[in-house]
């Protein structure tokens, strides 16, 4: 029994030699690929961190840049805008200048008219009279004529009447 005691505590030894030799170092090995992969990670973290905070760096000068495009963005646009006002009031006037001058020429166009109007109905007046005129003047002819005809024939008469009596 103590010759099996022996051969356990012998197989109890090899096993912890064979584990601490063959397992313990794998599981060394492995420890020591985690920490090189750990330092690795690390080393990329660190990286990663440091091109984090120059984009940050960038970002805060692209800020202060794009600050710089507002600020100069909003002042040409409040001058456009007061410059716009402007033009707007100038068409204003130009609309009001334009109906004013408008409103002058349709009153002056309704005065030629007018007198157009008056023009034209004094032509018919004169127009009428002259008529009138004129066929008193064909009437007063008609008359003249017929006078003369019946002076003539009286004178015929006369002529006549004288031969007759000689």
């Amino acid at each position: 029994m103590q010759r099996a005691i022996w051969i356990v505590t012998f197989l109890i030894i090899l096993a912890g030699a064979y584990f601490w030799v063959v397992v313990h170092e794998n599981d060394t090995i492995k420890v020591n690929d985690i920490n090189t992969r750990l330092e690795l990670q690390n080393d990329n973290i660190n990286t990663i961190s440091e091109e984090q905070n120059r984009l940050d760096l960038r970002y805060i000068g692209h800020g202060k840049h794009l600050k710089e495009i507002q600020d100069e963005f909003r002042a040409h646009y409040d001058e456009y805008t007061k410059k716009m006002g402007q033009i707007d009031d100038e068409f204003i006037k130009m609309q009001l200048d334009m109906d004013e001058l408008g409103k002058r020429l349709t009153k002056k166009i309704n005065g030629v008219k007018s007198d157009l109007e008056d023009i034209q109905d004094e032509y018919d007046a004169n127009f009428r009279n002259y008529q009138r005129r004129i066929s008193n003047l064909e009437k007063s002819q008609e008359t003249m004529v017929q006078d003369i005809k019946d002076i003539n024939a009286l004178l015929l008469t006369i002529k006549e009447k004288l031969k007759i009596d000689k």
